[in-house]
């Protein structure tokens, strides 16, 4: 039983150390495409999830490019990335330091009966 606690931990340590990690590789290669070329990726995004011709705004007459600019969306991304770079840094810390202490959390969770 001992044994499968131990085991427990640290797999759970792994988990969180591999899911941090891809989550980070997988941003910041968002963010990158992004900055390389933001309006690609923004009319990528857009052929992607909507009909041809429903997305496409003329600036001089139609409110909604004045409502919703370019630089929202930008700006969005931006902030998803960095708030999702975080997340994942510390998901894989956390990962990082249930392996390197699983013996002690063993030890705490056995006290903790």
């Amino acid at each position: 039983m001992n044994k499968n606690i131990k085991n427990i931990i640290k797999n759970t340590g792994v988990v969180f150390l591999f899911s941090g990690a891809l989550t980070l590789l997988d941003a910041f290669i968002f963010w990158l495409i992004v900055m390389l070329n933001f309006d690609f990726t923004f009319e990528l995004m857009h052929r992607i999830f909507f009909r041809a011709g429903t997305y496409v705004f003329e600036p001089s007459f139609e409110n909604i490019v004045v409502l919703y600019p370019q630089q929202l969306f930008y700006d969005m991304v931006i902030n998803i990335v960095v708030t999702t770079l975080v997340f994942s840094f510390f998901l894989f810390l956390s990962g990082l330091f249930v392996i390197f202490y699983s013996d002690k959390i063993k030890k705490y969770l056995k006290k903790a009966k």
